[in-house]
């Protein structure tokens, strides 16, 4: 695929998240619409500068799915009115949220799932154990988007997850291997590259496969 028309990438105040958006607004064309989540925006003084000087383009929402309880109609409300009179969302990066769920509106011809995990949920490359909770929690998740991969597929809807380095943030500590730029860059251009073939696929952010 070539760069999408809108993105909507969930937790963007700090990390990963907050590179994307930088990635994608280095592109003076596509994404015309970039929708961007955080849980506080009080909290996230970057991501809001950025959406001041680019309001035209990019649009930060609140969303705290650690709220089990929300049924997100009103967030889905908000992404449809920024999405506009032509509708569908065409690349959803999914940093919080634990699967995707059926009825959220794609609504495009061609339209892509990326869900974040970590290659540390490979059974198959698991060489040094420990990290119990960890592991078993993004091997699940690998489950849930294989599942919504099965029943997305059909409707034309890639869904993937993908591994994005051991990366200089927060999480990633002092002795991660990448920047985040580095990450984001090559990750933007897998993206690009993305097909058919990738559908329930499970990808580093260099698109090299990863066992289960």
């Amino acid at each position: 695929m070539v760069l999408p028309k809108s993105v909507l990438i969930t937790g963007c105040n700090r990390g990963i998240g907050l590179g994307l958006v930088k990635e994608f607004l280095k592109s003076e064309s596509l994404p015309n619409k970039i929708i961007a989540t955080c849980r506080d925006k009080s909290k996230a003084e970057e991501l809001m500068a950025l959406e001041s000087s680019n309001a035209n383009r990019l649009k930060v929402l609140e969303l705290e799915v650690a709220k089990y309880e929300n049924d997100y109609k009103d967030f889905v409300q908000e992404v449809d009115k920024e999405l506009g009179p032509e509708g569908g969302l065409n690349l959803l990066i999914n940093k919080a949220v634990s699967s995707a769920r059926n009825e959220a509106p794609m609504g495009t011809e061609k339209a892509v799932i990326l869900q974040m995990s970590t290659a540390v949920a490979s059974i198959n490359e698991n060489a040094g154990g420990g990290n119990y909770a960890y592991r078993c929690s993004k091997t699940a998740l690998n489950m849930s988007m294989k599942n919504t991969s099965l029943e997305l597929g059909p409707k034309g809807i890639l869904v993937l997850s993908m591994h994005p380095g051991w990366v200089l943030t927060d999480m990633g500590g002092s002795n991660a291997m990448i920047t985040v730029d580095t990450c984001v860059s090559t990750m933007v251009e897998t993206i690009k590259q993305l097909g058919e073939k990738d559908q329930g696929a499970f990808l580093r952010y260099n698109n090299t496969p990863i066992s289960w």
